[in-house]
This record gives structure tokens, sequence and C-alpha cells, in this order.
């Protein structure tokens, strides 16, 4: 994905969770289903409803359902009869005859408004019932039931939030009359009607609020019939008062719902599906098809049903916030068992919360409260629900947090405006999020959300895992459709998994752009670090460790993605990477420490894979490499790669010997060209050849200037032929003609930084791309080594005789490898002599300069600052 694609998705998604509501979560509806919109394309769920209209539910701000209603009963989240829940007013088979709404101040309450058929006068009484889910374990209990409201109105409920963000509006139309009724719902009860009159005495069918709350459209039809139409009305969320905006011509349907963000009006006629801009009125036909209900749903979408007069088809509006066509109108093909007309009713608003800006913390030993959050969960449904006005940093309080928590785009949120999540000490094991859920893929998720930052905390996936296909929670963190992040001091931990047919990742980001991952810890995992269609990434220092697959991964058109500085210690009995770079462009792997551990029998354990890579940016430099296999084992593997370069970088294989005739230190497999290999060590002590390939050419590539050794009894294999000496392979296939065969002395086993005396190692092949090594040392600019360790020569002096007059003696530590110096003794005065003297006419302070140049040509500079002091006075003494 490009990136300025890949940005048009992210603000197309970020658009969209502005308005998320969380409580549109489930919906139960149809015969014996539902749908769950944790998932996209949401999940076929069951439910114990059987109607073709007239449900009504809610989920709590976690997303999870609470309970449903239909034909006169209540159902738990269990899909049981709730305690008390039957028997209450409703006529059913009303396509809006009932809703659920929060009670403002409460966790637990809830109301719930239901029509039933009053036979002396031919219309509706609105009747309410309380629910209380405190009760029966926190599967509720219906306390209060059938409490008149109002008599003798049309159908249609609908409510929204008040514009104080706690309270709520239920909206009631008067049937025979011009009148629409007002009900402002409170912490201490329902208030009188606050009555506002339209148009001639009207009959209503069916209403909808703006999730926003500020319109409201409704189908109505004249008493005397003279007129039927749809129109969209003003609301006033602080007074409750209705006033005319528009009609929509033409358009007599229940099927209609507003866009988020309540710019977008969509509505269905028998013969087209509309568009309507509520600002500028403009209209967009979107299809010639007729559905027969729509909705909003948790995850920002609206949903359509229709296309079926036996079994309704589902389709989406993936973006509704957009105009026309970019709304993105798609067929799901999602069918239901049998014919049903409306979706649930609900009341869609959020509601109105406070914006954070600022410093909070969160601690999960006090209670959530103005400036502290008694949860990650708090905090999170604080920043969807109210978004933020300035940078917000969330000190977290030394402790454990058992939770799993999604973090969508926060309205607000920008460069300079960012989220912090850190802990308060600044000591990443004092802060766990540490879960043993399994609700969700991973314990954090971050979904099309931006410039979030995570400082010094642990991250763990501790859910004891049965590696089944049944797993829910499989990852420790998941970032989709993200950008401008950063992660730095954090200890990020998954499942400990050796299963051969499951991953469980550390971290893994899709389709992200401008990431830092720095200074992290990493541990276990099948994929430590996974980074797929990822653009423009920092992955420096971090220590990866017990992955078993894949420490880090760069694949799937990821582009500009740096790694570099990283420690990385693989243990595997499968195939195990270092690192991992496929089908992705300009990505640099430099300074890294590569230690792999395989046990496995089979399988082949790579310090580097370049797979179906095609960019000439693709760089690996200046990493040193050590496996320990008992398996098939290669240095570098180039699998249908091309184009790629490996410099200065140095490679150790060791372990029990097994057939490795076509796996040496270098393979290559399928086509490949224009790879080029240069300045590097490749040591095998466990027989692997030094180059193996599997294809059947091997023009265009460029090896050379590589210092090689193995114990094996031929130096290269194409196929089933071998190639016994350097010399052999050199004059057949003109490669490595001034690469050596030697062995090489390390500082250890594990250590692959060079001993001193080993100078058939310098190569005069300076490479432009590689101009310092592993250790940031400046390396020779004409005869450097090979390998990521450049031996620098190097000296230091010191100075004695501090004194006017006197002479001031300079001392070279050492004079080996020198080929002459420059002395500057800070007083315009020089030399060339390797341990000079000189005399300081004047007391002061004076900067030396110490040029040396070695005999590879190296050169070194030194600078000290001196305090000459004044020449001693003559004291005469006298004697009695």
């Amino acid at each position: 994905m490009s990136r300025l694609l890949l940005i048009i998705v992210l603000i197309s998604f970020a658009s969209i969770s502005i308005a998320q509501n969380p409580r549109l979560g489930n919906w139960c509806c149809g015969w014996n289903e539902g749908l769950d919109f944790s998932t996209f394309p949401p999940t076929k769920t069951f439910s114990a409803v059987q109607t073709t209209e007239g449900t009504t539910q809610i989920s709590n701000l976690n997303g999870n359902l609470i309970c449903y209603f239909y034909s006169g009963t209540v159902y738990n989240r269990n899909h049981q009869v709730m305690s008390n829940g039957t028997g209450i007013k409703d006529i059913g088979g009303l396509c809006q005859g009932s809703i659920v709404v929060p009670k403002p101040e409460s966790d637990t309450q809830y109301y719930l408004f239901t029509s039933d058929y009053n036979g002396g006068t031919g219309w509706i009484d609105v009747y309410y019932s309380i629910i209380d889910m405190s009760l029966q374990s926190g599967l509720g209990e219906v306390t209060t039931k059938n409490i008149l409201l109002r008599q003798s109105v049309s159908t249609g409920i609908a409510a929204t939030h008040h514009s104080n963000g706690k309270d709520v509006w239920l909206v009631l139309q008067g049937g025979t009359n011009s009148n629409y009724y007002a009900y402002q719902i409170t912490a201490n009860g329902i208030t009188s009607a606050v009555v506002s009159s339209l148009f001639t005495p009207h009959t209503q069918y069916y209403a909808k609020f703006s999730p926003t709350g500020n319109h409201y459209a409704t189908w109505i039809e004249e008493i005397n019939y003279n007129w039927v139409k749809t129109t969209i009305l003003n609301f006033n969320k602080s007074s409750g008062i209705l006033t005319e905006n528009f009609d929509i011509v033409d358009a007599a349907n229940y099927a209609f719902s507003f866009s988020p963000d309540g710019t977008k009006f969509y509505f269905s006629g028998e013969e087209h599906f509309q568009q309507y801009d509520v600002t500028s009125r403009e209209i967009t036909n979107l299809s010639t098809n007729h559905y027969s209900t729509l909705q909003l749903a948790s995850d920002g979408r609206i949903y359509l049903a229709g296309g079926s007069a036996t079994n309704p088809i589902l389709s989406v509006i993936s973006e509704p916030n957009q105009s026309g066509i970019a709304c993105n109108l798609v067929l799901l093909n999602i069918q239901f068992n049998q014919f049903f007309y409306h979706f649930p009713t609900f009341i869609e608003s959020n509601p109105q919360c406070p914006t954070l800006a600022g410093l909070y913390t969160i601690n999960n030993t006090q209670p959530t409260a103005s400036r502290n959050f008694n949860s990650f969960t708090d905090a999170v449904e604080a920043l969807k629900c109210g978004g933020i006005s300035d940078a917000v940093t969330f000190d977290v309080a030394t402790g454990t947090y058992n939770e799993q928590i999604t973090i969508p785009y926060i309205t607000g949120s920008s460069a300079t405006d960012t989220i912090t999540f850190r802990s308060a000490s600044g000591v990443n094991t004092d802060v766990k999020l540490k879960s043993t859920l399994n609700r969700q893929t991973a314990v954090m998720i971050l979904d099309t959300t931006a410039y979030l930052r995570f400082y010094d905390m642990t991250i763990e996936n501790a859910r004891v895992q049965s590696f089944a296909i049944t797993d829910t929670t499989m990852h420790c963190i998941r970032l989709n459709y993200c950008r401008n992040l950063k992660f730095s001091g954090n200890k990020f931990i998954a499942t400990n998994s050796t299963a051969t047919t499951f991953y469980y990742n550390v971290f893994k980001a899709q389709t992200c752009d401008t990431l830092q991952i720095t200074n992290n810890q990493f541990l276990n995992g099948t994929y430590s670090c996974d980074l797929s269609n990822t653009n423009f990434a920092l992955v420096k220092d971090n220590y990866l460790e017990n992955f078993c697959m894949s420490g880090i991964s760069a694949n799937s058109f990821s582009d500009g993605i740096l790694i570099t500085e990283n420690t990385l210690t693989g243990y595997s009995i499968r195939e195990l990477h270092g690192i991992n770079i496929s089908s992705s462009t300009n990505i640099t792997v430099e300074k890294n420490r590569i230690n792999l551990i395989s046990n496995g029998s089979y399988e082949n354990t790579n310090g580097l894979q370049y797979f179906a890579t095609t960019s000439l940016s693709n760089i690996f430099r200046n990493n040193m490499v050590v496996i320990q296999s008992n398996s098939y084992s290669n240095g570098i593997r180039f699998w249908n790669a091309r184009n790629s370069k490996a410099y200065n970088n140095t490679f150790l294989i060791k372990g029990n010997a097994v057939n490795e005739a076509s796996n040496g230190m270098i393979h290559f497999f399928g086509p490949h060209s224009g790879n080029i290999l240069q300045n590097n060590i490749f040591i095998s002590y466990k027989g692997n050849p030094v180059v193996s390939i599997s294809s059947s050419s091997i023009s265009g590539l460029n090896l050379d200037y590589n210092t090689y050794y193995t114990t094996s009894t031929y130096f290269a294999n194409r196929y089933t032929s071998n190639y016994y000496t350097t010399a052999q392979w050199k004059s057949t296939f003109n490669q490595d003609q001034h690469s050596i065969f030697q062995d090489v002395s390390f500082l250890s086993p594990t250590d692959l930084h060079l001993q001193t005396g080993q100078d058939f190692l310098k190569v005069n092949n300076p490479i432009l791309q590689v101009t310092d090594d592993i250790d940031g040392e400046i390396r020779n600019n004409t005869n450097p080594y090979c390998g990521a360790d450049e031996i620098v020569a190097s000296v230091d002096f010191t100075v004695s005789g501090l004194c006017q007059t006197y002479l001031t003696t300079f001392q070279l530590s050492n004079t080996a490898d020198i080929q002459s110096v420059a002395w500057n003794f800070g007083d315009s005065q020089t030399s060339t002599q390797l341990n000079p003297t000189h005399t300081y006419a004047n007391a002061g302070t004076y900067t030396i300069t110490l040029e040396v140049t070695f005999t590879d040509n190296s050169t070194q500079t030194i600078s000290k600052t001196i305090e000459i002091i004044n020449k001693p006075t003559n004291i005469l003494i006298e004697h009695d």
C-alpha cells in the first residue's frame, strides 16, 4: 500500500471512529439469530428472538451484550428469560415499539420503554419498566414493571442524550394531533413533557435521532390523508424543542438512518436508495435496490438488509460520513434465516463526555474520579467518548491490571496533541497490563489510531494457552491501520510457544505508518516483532528473546524500515529466522547481534532471509550472527530474491553436523539476480559448504572480498554438483576473485569481535555504504577489515612538567603502527617527533592537539587542555 493510500485509509477510519458507540455492538433480530460487531464483517450469533420486528437491546461500554427485549419478555446476555422479565406490556409487531436507555448517573440500571395497544382509544399507550443489572449475579432483574408514561400516541419511540451529556430525551408523537412530547430522563426520574407543535394533525410511523442528537427524522402522514412524507426536524438538545428543517421529496418509508457525524441521511424508497446531505440537501442515488431496514452499528458503519422476500441479505455502508458514492455501499452476502422487517431500536447517541487535556493518573487502588481512572479500560473509554483538546498523559501507578483494551482513533489527537501512557515510577516492571482473559485477539489492540506513546510498562499475555485453533487471545500487541506511534522502555511478553501449527506474536503491526519501536524487551512468542505492509518504522536498540520462529520481520510490501542495534536470541525446534525481509523495499538492517539456537530435525535456521525481494535499497550490513543448530542452517538465504546487498557482516555457524549438501552458509533458492555480498566473514564448524545454489543460473551475482572457512569437504554446491576448492569455484563461476579461505579468531564463541593480529582480514575494498562498524568506530577508508568489527588503531598521550620556562614532556601511550604524528602545542609551536619536549614562555591555559596517521593510513585526532603555571620566585632563607 502506498503512503498516500495508507493515509487516506487512516483518515477515513478516523472519521468513523469519532462516533463509534459500543452500546450498538450486538443485535438480536430475525429468527434465533443476531449480529456481533466486534469483528468485520460482523459475526452471526444466536438469540432467542423470533419476530419480524419490534426488538430492542443494549450493550455495555465494552461492547458486550447486556440484555434484550421482544414480545413482552426481557432476556439476559445468556439468552435466558431475565428474573421477573415476563409480562411486560407490549403490543408486539411494531417496527419501533420499544427502546432501552441507560438511567443517568447509574452503571447498572436501565429504563425499558414499551408500547401496548389501548382498545378503548384505538391508539398506543407507552409504559416503562426498570432493569437492574447488579442483581442475579450480574444477569439482571426487572425491578419495576409497566408504569404508564403516556396514553394515545402514535408508533415510533426515539431517544437521544441531553446536551449535559448525562440525561436522556425520549420523544413521542401525539398520533391525532400536531404535538411531539419530549421527556427528560434524569438520575431522579422522568420530568413532564416538553411539547412542540408542528404541521397539521398527523400520525407518526417511524422516527430516529441522528447520533449527534441535533436532528430528528420522522415518517408521518396527515390525519386526513392529504400528505405523507419523511421530514427532518431540528432538535434542541438543551430545551427538547423540535422545529422544522426540510422534507425528503417522495419518501415514505421507515428504512432510513443518519451517518455517525449526522451530516448524511440515508433512506430507501421503493425503487431507489439515496443519500441526502443534511446541510446542502444534495441528493446522490446510490442504488436501485430496496432495503427494508437500515441501522448504525458500534463500528461506525451502517448496515442494511434487503434483496430477498424470504431471506434478507446484509449490506454495509462502510464510510457513511463520506459524500456520494465515496460512502462505499458494499454487499456482504451474509444471509439471514428468515425474512424480517426491521433491525432493533437503539439509542444511538453517545453521552457528551468531558474533553481530556493534561496529566491524569491510572491507579487501580483508587476509584475513577476527575483526574484518576481505576483502570486502563476506564481511561480508554473516557478518551473514546470525549476526545482530547491538548496533549494527554496517563501516569500509571504501580500494580497489575488484568485487562484487555482496544484503542481506536481518538478525536483531537495530533502530532502536538499526543496521548501517552507511562509508568509513574519509570520502571517497566512496576506497571503490568497482564491479561489472563480471552476476549480478543491481543491484550492490547490499537485500531486505526494515531499519536499514541507507551513508555516503561509491561504488557503480557498471561493466559494459559491450549494451542488450539479455538484460542482467541493469542498475541500481546496488535496494531491495525495505525500511524505515528512510539513504544520505548517497555517489556512485551507473549506465550512461550513451541507449537508447530499456531502463531503467537509479541508485537504485530498490520498496514501501519511511522512507528518508533526503541529500547524495548520482547519475550517469547512465535514472531517477536512482525511488521506487515508497514511504512517508515524505526526498530532500534531492542532485546528480542526466546522467539521460536522469527525475531524481526518486514513483509507484505513494507517500505522504509530501519532495523538497527537490536539484540536477538531465538530458540526453536522449527524453522527459525533472525531477521526476515519479504516482499519489501528500502529495508536497512544494520548493527544487530543475532544468536539463534535450534534443535529441530528438518527445518532451516537462517540468520537473515531475503524472500521475494526486488529492491535495490535493501541492505544488510555490520551485523553479527551466531547460529547453534542441529538442523539445516544458512547464514543468509536468498529465496527468489533480487538486488539485495550484504556488506561487512560476520556469521558463525556451529552445531552437530547434518546433511548440509544443499545448505550453504550462503544459500540461493529460485530465480535471483543483482545480489551483492562483499566484505563479509562466513565461518562454519558444522559442515556447511560456503555457497549452495538451488537454481539453474548464478548469473547476476556479485560475491567478492569475503573471508570464508568451513569444515565441509567441499567449498560450494549447485544442484548435485560439488566444487571442492575455492580455486575451482572461482575459475568455474568467476566469483570471489579477491576472497580468501581462512579461519578467523573471535573474542569468544558468542562475541564475534575480532582478536588482533589478523591482518589478512584487511581487504582493500572500502564500501561507500559502510563507513563505520557495529560499534560505531570509523572504518579505514582505503583498507577496511572484513566483517562487522573494524580493528581501529588507537593511541593516547600524557603530559608532565607543567611549568613556565621548564621543559614540558609529551609521551605517547604506544608507538605501534604509527606512521607519523603532528603536534600542535597551542602556542603556535608544532612538532613531528613521536615524544617531543617543549618549553612554554608564558603561564596560562593551552589546548594540545595531536593528529596521528597509522601505517594502514587511518587517522586519529586527540585534544587535551593543560595549565602551565608561573615559574617559582627565588626565596631567600636566612639562618641565625
